[in-house]
């Protein structure tokens, strides 16, 4: 008798984890992304996105005081951080949407002059599963497709 209740016991710790795989997969994560400001221009990392939660985090190694902002869809006036001095870093969490968004690294000396910055957001990947099929995330860093950056 004791055989059969370890024998179901092993059976269920076998089929259950099998039934929790099989539920929709979701991500539900802020996706982070890396702005280098110097004084005459801006890094991104990555450069290509999905839509959704977005955590920029923005560093100032130049030499003069400078902010970041960003414009596009679903921002009808832009984000932007406060001055940074120099070594000084800000983060900023942005719900974007599929599009075209310009970032920008404000006017330094206050000479008329900023670096641009454009970056384009896909619409967000959702996959649906049903059985114990797998399924694969898309890789998080982007690959050449047609001359473009898809992630």
């Amino acid at each position: 008798m004791k055989r059969m209740q370890l024998g179901g016991a092993v059976l269920l710790a076998l089929v259950l984890p099998a039934g929790a795989l099989a539920g929709p997969a979701t991500r539900t994560t802020s996706t982070k992304v890396s702005v280098t400001l110097t004084d005459t221009k801006l890094r991104v990392s990555p450069s290509g996105l999905q839509a959704g939660s977005t955590t920029f985090t923005v560093m100032n190694t130049g030499k003069r005081l400078h902010a970041f902002q960003i414009t596009g869809p679903g921002l009808k006036k832009g984000l932007a951080t406060s001055r940074l001095a120099p070594g000084k870093t800000a983060r900023m969490t942005v719900n974007l949407q599929s599009g075209a968004y310009m970032l920008t690294l404000s006017d330094p000396v206050g000479m008329g002059m900023s670096a641009t910055h454009w970056l384009q957001v896909i619409p967000r990947t959702v996959v649906h599963t049903s059985g114990t099929g797998v399924v694969q995330a898309p890789p998080d860093s982007p690959s050449a497709v047609c001359g473009g950056l898809m992630p």
